[in-house]
């Protein structure tokens, strides 16, 4: 299916940006725990896949997960300019999940990052979910895949909480960009700071699974 009107570039304030982030030694080796932990668990399940979602329904989480919230405890926000971002979640997978084609997504929860089935009748969020997501992975780096196309450009469905780009929806090789998000180095990181509620957006692996980290922060749109 071909857009029926002329789609519009990212705006420029929404476009995905790298931040550095310098943990110090103690923090370093939080992380190196909480990896420990949340790969064991990720071992035991048939999508090699295990994380911590503090903020996540009840009974559908499991929070006993103590490396996991002393990485929380320690780090429970982080400051990107004018920003204070929370803690929202960490995540764990030991395998590749890529499709051929990257699930291009909106998020309507900043905290998270899981499905949402309170969504509302407009499919588009009205408020900018600011994500800051940060590569903990200590070998392997992070593709995080966005369209530089404007969301309201785009046809969307809801399903089961999810809000996905439509099936119909046909994309040229222009409009695809990738932000490699390197591997960190002791208490080295990098991540992207991205309105996930605004861009579009799919993770991609590359082989050896991921390690992320997620704080965010919610504002009203403008």
């Amino acid at each position: 299916m071909v857009a029926e009107h002329p789609r519009q570039a990212l705006p420029y304030v929404f476009e995905p940006k790298l931040v550095e982030i310098n943990f110090s030694h103690a923090m370093a080796e939080v992380i190196d725990v909480c990896e420990q932990e949340l790969s064991q668990r990720a071992n035991q399940e048939p999508h090699s896949c295990w994380g911590y979602f503090p903020d996540g329904d009840e009974g559908a989480i499991e929070r006993n997960l103590p490396a996991s919230k002393a990485l929380q405890n320690a780090c429970p926000v982080i400051e990107v300019g004018e920003q204070e971002l929370a803690f929202s979640w960490i995540r764990f997978s030991g395998s590749d999940t890529s499709t051929e084609r990257p699930s291009y997504h909106l998020d309507a929860d900043a905290q998270t990052g899981l499905l949402n089935e309170r969504l509302g009748e407009s499919v588009i969020p009205s408020k900018n979910i600011w994500r800051l997501l940060v590569n903990l992975h200590r070998s392997a780096s992070r593709k995080f895949a966005y369209l530089d196309i404007s969301a309201d450009s785009l046809q969307w469905q809801k399903d089961r909480g999810i809000i996905g780009l439509s099936a119909g929806e046909q994309l040229n090789t222009r409009e695809q960009k990738v932000v490699d998000i390197p591997r960190r180095l002791g208490g080295y990181a990098m991540g992207v700071l991205v309105c996930v509620s605004q861009v579009p957006h799919a993770g991609k692996e590359t082989g050896d699974g991921h390690f992320l980290a997620s704080w965010s922060l919610e504002e009203v749109a403008a």
